[in-house]
């Protein structure tokens, strides 16, 4: 019987459980994925301090996205007034 302990090797218990660990957190990087939705996105990067043009140029979306995302009312500049019909005649 002592001749089978002696045979035996042993790793000290903080050892395996740094090898445990290591593994444990390679396969949960591996398999764990969190996705946001692009209000999320927009939120974060928002409470992070990017500004409004930032956050639309790191997402690739319109200022009106952004500002929707945020729940800002929609403050888009309107475009330039067609002129009216005393423009045509005096032309």
């Amino acid at each position: 019987m002592i001749e089978a302990i002696d045979e035996l090797t042993t790793t000290p218990a903080t050892e395996h459980f740094q090898q445990t660990e290591t593994s444990a957190n390679t396969a949960a990087t591996a398999r764990d994925a969190v996705v946001l939705s692009e209000t999320a996105q927009v939120t974060l990067l928002n409470q992070e301090g990017l500004s409004i043009t930032q956050i639309a140029d790191e997402l690739g979306v319109t200022l009106n996205v952004v500002l929707q995302d945020l729940g800002i009312a929609n403050t888009s500049i309107p475009a330039a007034p067609s002129p009216g019909p005393d423009a045509t005649l005096a032309a």
